[in-house]
């Protein structure tokens, strides 16, 4: 099965397609191509990447995050100009 990986942070993120074996609520058996394609374990949410079903929420998700640090951009220039 494929799924969608945010990888990075924010002006660098990328959204990749995985190939995972498994999956269940919280977390995905990912093919690793350096282990042999033996497969890891990965939180399907986590401080440094997320994972999808479908690009487009993928997609979404980044969106969201950059409409957020947007507005506590502005919310900053806002305060500072008094």
């Amino acid at each position: 099965m494929i799924k969608y990986r945010i990888a990075g942070r924010f002006a660098r993120a990328e959204i990749e397609a995985v190939e995972c074996e498994k999956e269940t609520e919280h977390s995905l058996w990912i093919k690793d191509a350096v282990r042999g394609n033996k497969a890891r374990v990965e939180r399907k949410m986590s401080d440094y990447t997320e994972y999808y079903d479908t690009w487009e929420a993928a997609h979404a998700a980044l969106m969201r995050k950059a409409e957020g640090r947007l507005n506590a951009a502005r919310r900053s220039l806002e305060q500072a100009q008094g």
